[in-house]
């Protein structure tokens, strides 16, 4: 019978001689992209973060955190994708991979 041990968990990740991972290595290329776009195409319409959750149905922390390249809990679907391509003009395609302007 092999003996157990124990692996402390910790925030980020377990004690191991593994190197962490990079906070990004949570998303995909596409969804870093789209984070990237949603918040580019934010800022060229001139919205602050209150006036841009407002218009898409969120509210400002759900919208930082969406932009953020750091996981805060607050994904990406398509429904909100869909809901932000409407106010920004910008085409789902466009959002996801392409450069949103």
């Amino acid at each position: 019978m092999q003996k157990r041990t124990k692996v402390r968990a910790t925030r980020l990740g377990t004690l191991s001689n593994q190197p962490l991972p990079l906070m990004t290595d949570k998303f995909e290329i596409d969804t870093i992209k789209a984070k990237q776009n949603i918040r580019t195409a934010r800022l060229n319409m001139g919205w602050t973060i209150s006036e841009f959750s407002s218009a898409v149905g969120l509210t400002g922390k759900m919208l930082e955190d969406l932009e953020a390249l750091r996981d805060y809990g607050c994904f990406i679907n398509w429904e909100v994708l869909c809901r932000i391509s409407d106010v920004t003009g910008v085409s789902l395609d466009e959002l996801r991979s392409g450069k949103a302007s």
